[in-house]
């Protein structure tokens, strides 16, 4: 049996971290085509929300269980924000917060005549799904490229 070091574990769940915020925008994005879409295709975009949502809870309650199984003296380096992956979502953050920003400006000048006559949570939903993925997609961009890197330009 291998033994995982504490600060793998850790950027292992960050990375579980991100793909579960890019299933939580996807359910956002699809709450917001629910709103425009038939009858019929709305029952099956539905299902497919609570499927995602599940999909989630998988990924992420393994890494709660073992944060609280953590001894101690290892809590301090699971915590720890000098970790590569800790740095990633830093970085990521930072994408998404200018890209919600520039997103909502868009979606601000969208809706102002409401010209689609489309609900206010339409475009929450949608600012909502451009946060998550811009996060989500942006660290998974940078951790993928990275590990590329350490392996060299053979990858």
């Amino acid at each position: 049996m291998s033994h995982t070091s504490t600060a793998d574990r850790a950027d292992r769940h960050r990375q579980l971290f991100a793909l579960s915020l890019l299933g939580v925008g996807l359910i956002q994005l699809i709450k917001a085509a629910e709103q425009v879409a038939v009858t019929e295709l709305a029952v099956l975009l539905d299902y497919s929300v609570i499927g995602l949502a599940v999909l989630v809870v998988g990924l992420l309650l393994p890494a709660v269980v073992a944060k609280f199984r953590l001894p101690a003296d290892q809590k301090i380096v699971y915590f720890s924000e000098d970790g590569y992956a800790a740095q990633l979502l830093r970085r990521a953050f930072r994408v998404s917060w200018a890209a919600t920003f520039i997103s909502l400006l868009v979606l601000e000048f969208v809706a102002r005549d409401n010209a689609f006559d489309l609900e206010p949570s339409f475009y929450i939903q949608i600012g909502l799904f451009i946060m998550l993925a811009a996060m989500s997609g942006t660290f998974l961009v940078l951790n993928w490229s990275a590990g590329r890197d350490a392996l060299g330009d053979d990858a």
